[in-house]
């Protein structure tokens, strides 16, 4: 009795790894693509962001000196710009710790 049970396990603990193979298989030939679109679009989004924030942030200092050339945040982050970010920064990790809360 005690060998039909081991076998049994061996058996079930083979095939519900195979199980889970064949799934994750199945999941990533038939949603790679989108995924992949997804992420795309993503880095799209994060790369137009980081223009975007770089312009403003030179937009802020042209307004109050006479540089004429870009000013990126890298060299000189005016202060709206180094608010909104703080701000933005905190209200992520005040959602994160409500989810997390809520778990």
């Amino acid at each position: 009795m005690r060998c039909i049970l081991d076998q049994h396990q061996l058996y079930f603990s083979q095939t519900e790894g195979s199980v889970g193979q064949i799934i994750a298989a199945v999941l990533q030939e038939k949603y790679s693509e989108f995924l992949c679109s997804i992420r795309a679009s993503a880095q799209s989004t994060e790369r137009n962001s980081q223009i975007m924030l770089e312009l403003f942030n030179t937009l802020f200092i042209s307004q109050f000196t006479n540089i004429s050339h870009a000013t990126l945040t890298s060299f000189y982050e005016c202060e709206p710009i180094a608010q909104a970010r703080k701000a933005v920064k905190d209200n992520l990790a005040a959602q994160r710790q409500r989810k997390l809360s809520k778990s």
